[in-house]
């Protein structure tokens, strides 16, 4: 562990691991959004310690939150690539903005949405979604999962 906070970086969609929004529906718009699967309260779960996603505390220490686990996850979709299956443009479709997890403030991030005027009957391969997570100081090391959820959702 270190004694200070540190942050760990990665990509979420890659090139072998794509995120594929397919709209087989006439309806032109949706939204792609991450949350974690048990909500506001979740947390990095390891065998000995565990760590949060969603406070927003400087230097990640605990706040005012509901647990006593300091750290914060940042997603970044405005820096992804989305790739229009062939014959579809990219019309009307656009990345998110960079978020950070917020309990009860910012529970899910969007990261791509369709307006009206998008194509229908296509697809959209998304990768490249910069992902840092805020590790709070003298954080044991160890293997920590966090069970999320992909969800797209027409309007």
């Amino acid at each position: 562990f270190s004694f200070n906070d540190q942050i760990s970086t990665g990509s979420f969609g890659t090139s072998g691991q794509k995120i594929r929004v397919d709209n087989g529906t006439g309806t032109a718009t949706w939204t792609l959004s991450l949350a974690a699967d048990a909500g506001a309260t979740s947390f990095w779960d390891g065998a000995s310690s565990d760590y949060d996603f969603n406070d927003p505390t400087a230097g990640a220490l605990d706040g005012g939150d509901t647990d006593s686990l300091g750290g914060q996850m940042t997603i970044d979709p405005s820096t992804s690539t989305i790739t229009p299956e062939g014959g579809c443009t990219l019309t009307n479709i656009s990345s998110g903005s960079s978020g950070s997890f917020n309990e009860g403030v910012t529970n899910s991030i969007t990261l791509a949405s369709a307006a009206t005027g998008a194509d229908t009957g296509c697809y959209w391969d998304i990768t490249d979604i910069d992902i840092s997570q805020t590790i709070p100081p003298e954080q044991a090391s160890g293997n920590y999962s966090i069970d999320m959820t992909l969800s797209i959702i027409a309007s």
